[in-house]
């Protein structure tokens, strides 16, 4: 966290897990813009990669 902000990845994924955030907790990765409509288009299309990308997706471990 910094400033009360996570800190994502390049997906805007929060570490270690499949949760997904926009708007102003996305501020870091996407910038000034995040809390508008071209914020949310940029955050999107982030997003959208990493869900329809298997190569990008988080391994699962099979137990």
């Amino acid at each position: 966290m910094v400033n009360g902000l996570p800190i994502l990845d390049a997906h805007l994924r929060w570490p270690g897990c499949e949760l997904f955030v926009m708007g102003g907790l996305a501020a870091l990765q996407v910038g000034p813009v995040s809390r508008n409509l071209r914020g949310a288009q940029i955050a999107s299309d982030l997003i959208v990669d990493a869900l329809t990308k298997p190569t990008i997706a988080l391994s699962r471990a099979v137990t």
